[in-house]
């Protein structure tokens, strides 16, 4: 049985990375666009990281599609080059705008998250627990328990 070349494994590997981005790419657009049909409020503040999470998602699918189309041409001449200029850069223009838009996305999901946070019950301000060893340490007229 002939074994298969690591160059060419190397470049199978690629396609299936590829091709896992881009459908990630793809559906984080259309979820993050499935958020306007939902009829939620979108802070203002919000609005400039959604976007940009649009344009780069956007954009990482459309090199991701670049990238990924020049594997068969690849794969059909017996070039096993993962270092092919023309799916190498399309290909880091991709991983570079996933990653990016991806965070982009998150942040503008957290700022609309903490903008839906309920109002504290009575109308008071929501504050962190405070442990007792911490009221504790930091009140002076305190006495340790006795025990």
């Amino acid at each position: 049985m002939a074994q298969i070349p690591a160059k060419q494994t190397a470049l199978n590997v690629m396609a299936d990375l590829l091709k896992i981005t881009t459908a990630f790419a793809t559906g984080a657009l259309v979820f993050s666009a499935g958020i306007l049909e939902d009829k939620v409020k979108i802070p203002p503040n919000a609005i400039i990281p959604l976007v940009g999470s649009w344009i780069l998602l956007g954009l990482a699918a459309a090199s991701g599609v670049l990238a990924y189309s020049r594997i068969p041409v690849l794969l059909a001449e017996e070039k096993y080059d993962i270092e092919d200029p023309y799916l190498c850069w399309p290909g880091r223009l991709h991983q570079i705008l996933f990653g990016l838009g991806i965070i982009l996305l998150g942040s503008a999901l957290v700022l609309i998250a903490v903008k839906r946070l309920p109002p504290a019950p009575g109308g008071q301000e929501l504050r962190a627990p405070v442990s007792f060893y911490h009221r504790f340490l930091s009140s002076p007229t305190s006495a340790p328990p006795a025990g």
